[in-house]
């Protein structure tokens, strides 16, 4: 083969070389988006599948919607589950800011923290009493001074208030007609130099999905009316709704009448 010819069929291959990779960046290209395609009809169906099983991820809840403002409870996600002591010194370092409950002048009465782990519901208490009146048994009254009342779904739970050591939770059996002790709810009380302390935990299904405080302050513990009273229970007496972040979409906010998020 002459010279020339060699010199030819060299540049013919340069110039190949160029157009064969733009081919095969075209290709390539090509089946990227091909995955990314793929990729995204994927995570569209797993998306439109979950929406269409918990239809409350994009539409109004109405359970929610028609209560009254400041009803609902946030629930805290918990990474570890606090230890139940009165002290709240797990709680600190989470850096949650507590709900603030007023009394009926607007005053502030106390401080209330919920958080959730696994299947149990955590509440840290902070009352501001400089006269608390802790239960005095001689008066032969379940709830004869400082009183915490939790509402849930199905039960109204008393709870008096002593300076420290176990709570006793007590809900009355229409059955039975008598008040009864509720085990599966677990606290203890420590006194403050401003008032109270009340840190507590109780099944999650307790609840039934719904939960209110109410917290009566009296300056006696003979059964003397309250002198002031704080309470995020409806007019109509059913308590609002539990809310949490669906930990599985986070940036979507739904209630939990069931185990809906776990």
């Amino acid at each position: 083969m002459k010279l020339r010819r060699q010199l030819l069929l060299v540049s013919l291959v340069a110039l190949a070389l160029p157009w064969a990779g733009c081919q095969y960046l075209r290709q390539v290209d090509a089946a990227l988006a091909q995955g990314q395609l793929q990729a995204l009809e994927a995570t569209a169906a797993a998306i439109a599948a979950r929406l269409a099983s918990a239809p409350q991820l994009i539409a109004p809840d109405p359970l929610r919607h028609a209560r009254p403002p400041g009803a609902q409870l946030y629930l805290n996600p918990l990474s570890q589950p606090p230890m139940v002591d009165g002290y709240g010194d797990d709680w600190r370092p989470l850096g949650l800011k507590p709900r603030e409950l007023l009394d009926e002048k607007l005053n502030p009465l106390a401080q209330v923290t919920f958080g959730q782990y696994s299947e149990q519901v955590f509440m840290l208490l902070t009352v501001s009493d400089s006269t608390p009146a802790y239960r005095d048994p001689r008066t032969g009254l379940l709830a004869g001074g400082d009183t915490v009342e939790l509402f849930t779904g199905g039960r109204h739970y008393i709870l008096p208030v002593a300076s420290r050591g176990t709570t006793s939770a007590m809900w009355h059996n229409p059955r039975e007609g008598r008040y009864e002790r509720e085990l599966r709810l677990r606290g203890r009380w420590t006194s403050s130099p401003d008032g109270y302390q009340l840190e507590l935990t109780l099944p999650y299904d307790l609840t039934q999905g719904g939960l209110s405080i109410r917290i009566l302050d009296r300056n006696r513990s003979d059964g003397v009316a309250p002198v002031r009273s704080s309470s995020t229970l409806p007019s109509d007496g059913q308590p609002g709704r539990l809310t949490a972040p669906c930990l599985n979409y986070r940036p979507s906010w739904i209630i939990l009448p069931a185990r809906v998020c776990a």
